[in-house]
């Protein structure tokens, strides 16, 4: 499983010093997200080995659902905050460019 905010705030304090990694971090829980645009709290990448896992939250029963299982739960929107921050640390403006899209969703 990968949670919402982890990623974000991981992603933020690799960006002075891994920049491939923070990139990673911060694009790998964007394929959780549902095609209203809500960026899922929990992206679950093995069925059952959290509890409680995909088949309680049933968010994949949903038409909007993301291709990937998920708890169907939001948090606070920080990866905005995550990809300012790694642009600052390596003004990668092709990543933000890449990036935002699906942010701003």
């Amino acid at each position: 499983h990968q949670w919402s905010w982890d990623s974000a705030f991981v992603a933020m304090g690799l960006a002075r010093h891994r920049h491939e990694r923070t990139r990673a971090e911060l694009l790998s829980h964007l394929p959780g997200q549902c095609d209203t645009a809500m960026v899922p709290h929990i992206d679950f990448h093995t069925p059952e080995a959290y509890i409680p896992g995909p088949s309680v939250w049933r968010s994949h029963d949903h038409d909007a659902a993301p291709r990937v299982l998920s708890s169907g739960l939001t948090a606070p929107p920080v990866h905005g905050l995550a990809l300012w921050w790694i642009y600052r640390h390596t003004g990668d403006v092709v990543f933000v460019r890449r990036a935002f899209p699906s942010l701003v969703a």
